[in-house]
């Protein structure tokens, strides 16, 4: 007999454009295991206690990495199952705060410099607090692997950033080791799943984070888009303030 899909608790991904997006997924995620395989090996003959202490440390970052990147595209695919998202008040200071913890350990791992930009007190907005806190870790993981790699002489530096707009408050990750523009992101939109290398500033893992934080903005009825910030470029999204509440 064949169970159904409740029966089984399998997610119901019909009438979703999934294929694309899992399968840069799939190629990010590889890369625990191949470093999994590749350590077991090496482990065989490393008597050096440093050297171990340094293989595990690198294939858990890689990992947690692999998975907060699976938890984005997995909250974006339930939200889109969801329809209407319930948005709620959200301080977007805090986010930043706690998406900057979770990338540190990444960031100073490969040698990244990660900061935060503050103007000074903001007032909360609409937003759903998870769908923006992975968007932006998704985004700066992409933005820290790009930004080292395309860094040999030079301290790579990633910015978490948070400015008043006329039209709401924008927040978003910026590096001066990426040079994106908007034809470039509208043209790896209209490729994504079409070539091996849809954004080539981002090098690493194809820049799949970029496309679940692209996903995860849209369900927060923003859209994600080339910013400057200070000699810095990146990727920025604005976002409705709430009047409900003051937050810093």
């Amino acid at each position: 007999m064949v169970q159904s899909r409740a029966a089984t608790n399998l997610p119901d991904f019909s009438g979703y454009e999934t294929n694309d997006l899992f399968t840069s997924l799939a190629e990010q995620v590889k890369l625990p295991f191949v470093q999994i395989a590749y350590a077991a090996e090496l482990l065989e003959g490393i008597n050096d206690k440093a050297g171990t202490e340094a293989l595990r440390s690198t294939i858990a970052l890689s990992s947690q990495s692999a998975l907060r990147l699976i938890d984005g595209y997995l909250l974006s695919v339930a939200l889109q199952r969801e329809g209407k998202l319930e948005l709620e008040p959200v301080s977007v200071s805090s986010v930043l705060y706690d998406s900057a913890q979770v990338l540190s350990p990444y960031a100073k791992a490969l040698g990244c410099e990660l900061r935060l930009q503050f103007d000074g007190k903001y007032e909360p907005v609409m937003a759903h607090r998870n769908a923006l806190q992975s968007a932006l870790v998704s985004l700066g993981y992409s933005f820290i692997e790009a930004a080292t790699s395309q860094s040999a002489q030079e301290l790579a530096v990633v910015s978490l950033v948070v400015r008043r707009r006329s039209a709401g408050i924008s927040t978003g990750v910026f590096s001066s080791n990426i040079n994106l523009t908007s034809l470039l992101l509208a043209r790896a939109k209209d490729l994504y799943g079409k070539v091996h290398q849809p954004l080539p500033n981002f090098d690493s893992g194809n820049g799949t984070g970029v496309f679940v934080a692209d996903a995860l903005f849209s369900h927060l009825q923003t859209t994600m888009k080339v910013a400057q910030d200070k000699g810095l470029r990146g990727l920025a999204a604005t976002l409705a303030p709430s009047n409900q509440l003051s937050l810093v």
